[in-house]
C-alpha cells in the first residue's frame, strides 16, 4: 500500500508561525527542511530570527511561495 504524500508547503517558502507560543507567535520565517512523521503528519524545519526551529504543519502558514 503506497500513499502519495501530498506537500502545500516546500523548501524556500515564507511562512508564518501560528503556534500559540508568546515567543514564536505571528514570527515569520523561511522553510529549510521538512519530514514526514511516523504519524502521516509534517514536521518543518524553519529559519526563524536566525535559528532553525522545527513546527508541525497545523502550527505555519504560507506567506509566499518560492519561485
Amino acid at each position: 500500500y503506497y500513499m502519495r504524500l501530498y506537500v502545500s508547503m516546500s523548501i524556500g517558502d515564507l511562512v508564518r508561525i501560528r503556534k500559540n507560543n508568546e515567543y514564536f507567535k505571528s514570527k515569520v520565517g523561511i522553510i529549510l527542511d521538512f519530514v514526514e512523521e511516523n504519524s502521516g503528519f509534517l514536521m518543518y524545519e524553519i529559519l526563524v530570527n536566525g535559528h532553525p526551529e522545527w513546527f508541525s504543519d497545523i502550527d505555519v502558514e504560507t506567506l509566499s511561495e518560492s519561485r
